[in-house]
This record gives structure tokens, C-alpha cells and sequence, in this order.
């Protein structure tokens, strides 16, 4: 699947009409989700946990129903979650819906044999569980002896197909994602060194291997299996997986009989390799690696690297050439051995960490010395199934490790939407965090045009887990949305010798590899011519805006200037003004001061006056008294 480039002439175009650029469709179909429903077990069901929560309406659509313990429910009672009641009930399609009736022989003739095929003819393919803890994901890939998963069944397809193809020597071995090495004599006697250590640690017996290496575990084992197995409520895929893991007798094991014809592929011969990992807390560790037996010893943590083309892979995975299905079944056995495994409340033997299983085909010419090899890769990947702190009352590690796992569950998630968001939105994609976890950056190739992914939903009937079930359907609806592109792996040169191809279909890939190139080439000459006129219109339009500044420079100068004067004009009058006041202030003071001297001179005669008068009297008087 192909990310769309962006359209920028909706963005830029001013007077052309715009022109629509699509990238090249390869032959895209939606991502293929299967549904599987768990029984209820005795405990369930005497707990009280049937409470018809999913109603299965046919081989396609699938029906909820919220119980009133639910979140659900009490969201849509109190006026929440969009504030109906009939937002209780919930429907979802599925590529096949498998209820509690469906057996393993069924459920893998009707969706993993297909993609073994697919697989065989030269596709890289993903098949990954999905679902709440305590819903059957492990049963449904691993099984056990009595009723293999569909990954048993798988390489028991694989190796039934391909008969006496396989090469006598392991003369070539798988390098980073898809590349193919030649190796000499050494070489091929250190990996069968490997190969056989690996082998031999299946023939040990589990329960002393157990004891010795994870002391953790001493408690599941032997006569306390029973007393677990009494006191709770373990799911029947918890049981079966241990029955698996403490038997590792191959000869008696469930075996498929099928066998796809591979006739038409010409005369060809075979390599077949697998290899087992798993992600726990944000680590990847090699599980067909002894686990050691130190107390405090820490395991090797492998790194995520990317090969030329960009694609990741897990750096210093072992991978073991195997030559029967019963090798790799053995090889499957010994992995198992070594996953993280714990006890919480819903399921005594919760998977603590994601496991992948890869199975690498590498097919060459029937020949002496061939030229060329094509590979192709069948990943099976068991998710850690999410889980809440309440419902599971995990603490210490076991916390730690749930958020973990919750957390790349969620990151998973949230790349499945944009992946969706960006093909329903080519103009306006959006980054797709696949580097924000190890779980997605090991998917990113199958989500991105290199591969097939294909989504198997695993989901339990109780009552108590429904938020959580109804989650993981939402999510997988969503997921069913998605287009992948069909991409075939090709035929790889390998080191040192010629490119010459001597397979039958060469040339009808020649034809396909020449088309695309032609498809690629018109469709980046169309990207240049338009790269081209986005340039011409930005010279434009920092021209027009140049110009533009320049008007505006002008205009505000202008106003500024007559701002300016306006301002020295109001200033002025003002100073006029206040000399006019302060001129009628100090006439007015004057006067009043001329009035006052006046007043007083006056006064002042009126007294003089009347002392004259008054000694002119007394004189008077004095005379005519003598």
C-alpha cells in the first residue's frame, strides 16, 4: 500500500485549472479481518457471565449488545455517549465471522490456507491476532498437540507442498528482510551447529527445563495445575496451551493432510527457514535463545534495523533452516518455552509479551549454480491481549507490563486510523506513527505496499470484559477499511554472480517491473512539470508582493506626513489659545488692582478731610474760650 503524495496545486493554484495527480493503483482490495468467538467455560458460565452480549446474525455481521455493568450501558443511561439507549447495541461486518461451534480444521481451511498460498506463490504475508486478554488469540494460533492452531497446520501445508523440492544443502540463508546470501561450507556447518542445539532443547523434558531456567514457574507446575485449574476461571485455550508446551512429542501431534499444487512454478527448489521473537517491554529478544539460568542475568536484546531499502528487520534473529514440518514444529515448541508467561485474575497463563513466528521461503532455479533467488515471508504474530488494571488486579511487573502492551495495542490502533485517514484523504495525509513502537515498526512493511496483512479478532462472550471486546471491534472495523496493494516478492541477484533469470515466469515480470517503471515515470514527469509551475507562480508572486510593499511604503509616508502637520496645526492653535487666556488672566488682575488703588486714595482723602475738619473745631472752640 502506497501513501498518495499530497495535491499542492489545490493549495497554490490561482487562475489554472487544477490538475489531479494520482499515484499509480497496483491492484488494491481491503485488508481481510476474521472474526473467531470463544465458549463460555463452566466457571464463566456459573459466574454469571452469559448475559447474551454478542448475537452472531450470520457468516458477516456480528451484533452487541451492552450489559447494564457495562460502561457502556451507564454512558448512554446517564445522558453520555451521544445520549440514546440504542447507542447499546452496536453492529460490525467482518471478511467471516467463526462462532464458538467453529474447529480449527474449519477455521483454517477457510482463512489461513489462502494466504499459505499466496505465501508459496511468492507474497510476503502477516496473519495477527487481535483481542482483550483471556479471548482465545493463543489457542487460535498455536493450538496444541490434539488440536493444532493455524499455525501448525500452516507448515504442515508448506511442507506437503513443496515434497522433495527442497535443496539438499542450505547453501543460502535469508539476510535482513528479503535478501538472500550465498554461504560456504563453514558457514552452513555453524548454522546446522545452531540448528541442532536448538532441536535437542525440545527433546528435554519440559517440566526440568521449567524448573531450572524460570523458578517463577514452579508454582504452575505439576500438582498445582490442578488446584489453579480448580480455583479459577482459566480459559480453555490457557489449558490447551499449556498442554502444548509440556509435550513435545511431534509424531503424535494433529497434523493437516492439504497441499497446495505448485506444479505450475516450473522446475524450482526450495529452502524453508523460520525463526521466533518476541516483543516484551519495548524489547525484542530471540526466543529460540537458552533463557539464562543466572538469577539476575539479563537475556540479549535485539536491535531493529532497516536494510537498503528502508525496511525493518530484527538484527541477529536466528533463523534455522528446517527440512520437515515436525523440525519446525519442534523449533515452535522450544520458542514457547521461552515467552513471557504470568498468572492474573483472568487468565492463569497470560501471554506478557507480542510473539512473532516468520517462516521464510527462498526459491531458486532448479540448477547447478542459480543466479538468481526469490524470497518470500509468512509472519504469524500473537498478540498480548489488552487488559485493564481492575479487571485483572496485576501488580508490581505485571503492571509494567500491561501498560506495555496496552500501549503499543494503542499505538497499533492508532496507525490502523490514520492509514485509514490518509486513503480516504490523499490530499491532506498524515504521518502514521509506526516509529512510536517495536509492534508497529516491525508491521509498517506489510502496512505499506511490501506485503499482506490479514487481521484475525479473537473475542470472549463475558459480560464483564465487553468495554474492552467492544473496543477491539471498533478497532477492527476500522482496520477492514483499509486498501492493500498486492506486491509479489521478486527475484533477488545473488552476490557475485550474474542477473541472468532462468525462472519461467521471467518475462511476464519483466513486462510487469517495465510497466510500473513506465506508470512511475509519466507520473513524475506530470510532478516536475507541475514542480515547475508552482516555481514560476512564486517568482509571480513575490513580484506582485514586492510591489505591493512599495505601494504601502508610499501610502503609509504620506499619511504619516500629513499626520504630522495635522498634529503641528492642533498644536499650534492650542498655544495660541493659551496665550489669549493667559493675556485675559492678567488684564483682569490689572483691573481689579487699579480698582483697589482707587478705593484706597479715596479713602484715604475722606480721612485727611475729616481730621482737618476736626482740628479746625478745636481751634474754634480754643479762641472763644479766651
Amino acid at each position: 500500500m502506497e501513501v498518495a503524495p499530497k495535491n499542492l496545486l489545490e493549495d497554490f493554484s490561482v487562475s489554472e485549472e487544477p490538475v489531479t495527480l494520482t499515484a499509480p493503483s497496483l491492484g488494491q482490495e481491503r485488508m481481510r479481518v476474521y472474526l473467531r468467538v470463544r465458549p463460555f467455560t463452566e466457571s464463566e458460565i456459573n459466574a454469571g457471565e452469559k448475559q447474551n452480549c454478542i448475537d452472531v446474525e450470520d457468516s458477516r455481521v456480528l451484533v452487541t449488545h451492552a450489559p447494564s455493568s457495562s460502561h457502556t450501558f451507564k454512558n448512554c443511561s446517564y445522558g453520555h455517549g451521544q445520549g440514546k439507549m440504542e447507542r447499546t447495541h452496536h453492529r460490525f461486518t467482518f471478511s467471516r465471522i467463526f462462532d464458538e461451534n467453529t474447529t480449527q480444521k474449519a477455521f483454517f481451511d477457510d482463512t489461513v490456507l489462502g494466504t499459505v498460498k499466496e505465501f508459496i506463490d511468492g507474497q510476503n504475508c502477516l496473519l495477527f491476532t487481535y483481542g482483550v486478554t483471556n479471548s482465545g488469540k493463543t489457542y487460535t494460533v498455536q493450538g496444541n498437540p490434539k488440536e493444532a492452531g493455524i499455525l501448525p497446520r500452516a507448515l504442515d501445508v508448506i511442507f506437503n507442498s513443496v515434497g522433495n523440492r527442497q535443496l539438499s544443502r542450505a547453501s543460502l540463508k535469508p539476510h535482513m528482510f528479503s535478501d538472500v546470501l550465498k554461504i560456504n561450507s563453514a558457514l552452513m556447518a555453524e548454522n546446522e551447529k545452531v540448528k541442532e542445539s536448538v532441536l535437542k532443547l525440545a527433546d528435554h523434558d519440559v517440566k526440568s527445563l521449567l524448573l531450572s531456567t524460570r523458578p517463577d514457574m514452579t508454582s504452575m507446575i505439576g500438582s498445582d495445575v490442578s488446584h489453579i485449574t480448580t480455583n479459577s476461571t482459566m480459559s480453555d485455550d490457557s489449558l490447551m496451551v499449556r498442554e502444548s508446551v509440556t509435550s513435545v512429542d511431534s509424531q503424535s501431534r494433529d497434523r493437516e493432510e492439504a497441499a497446495i499444487d505448485i506444479e505450475m512454478q516450473g522446475q524450482i527448489k526450495v529452502l524453508i527457514y523460520v525463526s521466533f521473537a518476541e516483543i516484551y517491554n519495548e524489547q525484542v529478544f530471540d526466543l529460540l535463545e537458552p533463557l539464562p539460568k543466572k538469577k539476575n542475568a539479563r537475556r540479549h536484546v535485539l536491535q531493529l534495523r532497516e536494510d537498503k531499502n528502508g525496511t525493518p528487520y530484527v538484527k541477529g534473529l536466528n533463523e534455522i533452516h528446517v527440512s520437515s514440518a515436525d523440525e519446525a514444529y519442534k523449533v515452535l515448541t522450544v520458542g514457547k518455552r521461552n515467552l513471557q508467561m504470568a498468572c492474573t485474575k483472568l487468565n492463569h497463563n497470560s501471554s506478557r509479551s507480542h510473539c512473532i513466528f516468520m517462516i521464510k521461503l527462498i526459491k531458486v532455479v532448479d540448477k547447478e549454480d542459480p543466479h538468481l533467488a526469490r524470497t518470500s515471508m509468512l509472519s504469524f504474530c500473537d498478540l498480548a491481549g489488552s487488559e485493564r488494571y481492575t479487571k485483572t488486579q496485576s501488580m508490581g511487573e505485571r503492571i509494567k507490563e500491561a501498560g506495555n502492551i496496552n500501549t503499543s495495542l494503542l499505538t497499533l490502533g492508532r496507525c490502523i486510523t490514520i492509514l485509514r485517514h490518509n486513503q480516504m484523504n490523499k490530499d491532506h495525509p498524515q504521518i502514521v506513527p509506526f516509529r512510536e513502537s517495536k509492534l508497529t515498526r516491525l508491521f509498517q512493511s506489510f502496512f505499506s505496499g511490501k506485503g499482506r496483512a490479514s487481521m484475525i479478532v479473537n473475542v470472549n462472550q463475558n459480560a464483564s470484559t465487553f468495554d474492552e471486546t467492544l473496543h477491539a471491534l471498533k478497532y477492527s472495523a476500522v482496520a477492514k477499511q483499509i486498501m492493500e496493494e498486492e506486491e509479489k516478492a521478486c527475484n533477488l541477484p545473488l552476490p557475485g554472480v550474474n542477473e541472468d533469470s532462468d525462472l519461467e515466469d521471467d518475462d511476464d515480470e519483466r513486462i510487469q517491473v517495465w510497466k510500473k517503471k513506465i506508470i512511475l515515470t509519466t507520473f513524475l514527469q506530470e510532478l516536475e512539470k507541475k514542480v515547475s509551475q508552482l516555481r514560476k507562480q512564486l517568482v509571480e508572486e513575490k513580484v506582485k508582493n514586492t510591489k505591493m510593499e512599495v505601494s504601502i511604503r508610499e501610502e503609509v509616508c504620506q499619511e504619516m506626513a500629513l499626520q504630522m502637520v495635522r498634529l503641528e496645526t492642533a498644536h499650534s492653535e492650542s498655544l495660541e489659545r493659551e496665550r489669549a487666556n493667559a493675556e485675559d488672566l492678567v488684564d483682569y488682575k490689572v483691573d481689579l488692582l487699579t480698582q483697589s488703588l482707587r478705593i484706597n486714595r479715596k479713602r484715604k482723602r475722606k480721612e485727611a478731610d475729616h481730621l482737618l475738619e476736626e482740628k479746625e473745631s478745636v481751634l474754634k472752640e480754643a479762641q472763644q474760650s479766651v
